[in-house]
């Protein structure tokens, strides 16, 4: 995640309001540019097992797993849309490989689902409330993101390729939604301000039992009978343990997920996000957000730890990336779409950002994809 790469998606459908938090500032240098079999080897972030166990493989079931490599929002909003969950089962596993994600990062976005993962491996910084504080999840780690938190993701520096195992869901599939256990133990969780990020470490021994429980989870192949009810089972086990982590944080204060100057952030990417295309301006950001010029300023440098300009410029950058990826646009049209004058406009800043030119960077994400699919 460069300090704040508003990677695309493209896909978008029908929106509501996010309860903002704090994204990332500015794009790191991508290394999707470079050929994958020149790729430089990072040191690994992993600490040595202190168990026996832990140097034991687990074989995580993937063949079903969504691989990510961009974010699907739905329109007019930064809310994550899941095509793939059903209203009867608001599920969904996937596998983000970061070095698929433009600037190796993915921008800050949310969704009412929780987030529950496991670092398989490398590193990667969580950000949430501000743009200089983050919680880095290493190797063997494991996480939980609350439902509704504004949130985005960097590869740590220096840290071997990152790959990470995520269950997307609604805990309301745990039971009944309107029943004892959704009021007692799912809903104190959801609603609690305290709570938006929560981390278990292979350091700690105490964490162990947890990073086993939800790596083991990940095996459940869903095609198979009664496995459904087998992952329920095992998310639910989870769950015990995330509410007993959380349980000491309900009665905090001190993280509000939706403060006066985190909507006005919103309303601000809200426009921007709507209008990348055209010629925008600052006048036009404050105009979204109700406030002053200089108030927009303050707004996104203490939100993003950026300025307006440059904030614009890492989404289109990133909106351009999608594109090169995943269609044959030329370069000409990619400019265009996403608010450069020319190509030669778009050659320049993605040079500066992205450390490589618009073909180069299509090039190298068309080898990475070919040797994945080969891999298979």
């Amino acid at each position: 995640m460069q300090t704040f790469s508003p990677s695309p998606r493209h896909r978008e459908t029908a929106s509501s309001t996010p309860p903002p938090q704090k994204p990332n500032a500015q794009p790191t240098r991508a290394t999707t540019c470079e050929h994958p079999s020149k790729s430089s080897k990072h040191p690994s972030t992993r600490r040595s097992p202190n168990r026996q166990e832990q140097s034991k493989p687990i074989a995580l079931y993937t063949d079903a797993m969504r691989n990510m490599d961009h974010i699907e929002l739905h329109r007019g909003g930064r809310e994550e849309a899941f095509p793939e969950t059903a209203e009867d089962w608001p599920y969904i596993a996937e596998r983000a490989e970061f070095a698929r994600y433009p600037g190796n990062s993915v921008p800050w976005h949310w969704h009412s689902e929780v987030e529950l993962f496991y670092m398989e491996q490398g590193a990667i910084d969580y950000r949430t409330r501000a743009a200089h504080e983050h919680v880095r999840f290493e190797e063997g780690s494991a996480g939980f993101i609350n439902g509704g938190v504004l949130h985005s993701t960097l590869q740590s520096p220096n840290s071997a390729p990152a790959i990470q195992m995520l269950h997307i869901f609604q805990p309301s599939m745990l039971g009944d939604p309107a029943g004892r256990l959704q009021k007692r133990y799912i809903n104190p969780l959801l609603q609690c301000r305290g709570v938006d990020v929560l981390k278990w470490s292979p350091t700690n021994p105490d964490d162990m039992p947890f990073i086993d429980l939800l790596k083991s989870s990940f095996n459940h192949d869903l095609q198979r009978p009664q496995n459904e009810m087998a992952l329920r089972n095992s998310l639910s086990e989870l769950w015990i343990q995330i509410y007993a982590k959380a349980e000491p944080l309900f009665s905090s204060d001190n993280a509000s997920w939706m403060t006066n100057r985190d909507v006005q952030f919103k309303a601000i990417l809200d426009y921007i996000r709507a209008n990348y295309a055209a010629a925008i301006d600052v006048p036009q950001m404050a105009s979204a957000a109700g406030v002053s010029e200089r108030e927009c300023y303050r707004i996104i440098e203490a939100c993003a730890g950026t300025t307006p300009a440059a904030y614009l410029r890492a989404y289109r950058i990133n909106r351009a990336c999608e594109l090169l990826a995943h269609t044959t646009r030329t370069v000409q049209t990619v400019a265009r779409q996403c608010g450069f004058i020319t190509a030669s406009h778009l050659g320049q800043v993605f040079k500066e950002q992205m450390g490589c030119t618009p073909s180069s960077y299509r090039a190298a994400r068309q080898n990475l994809d070919s040797t994945r699919q080969k891999s298979r």
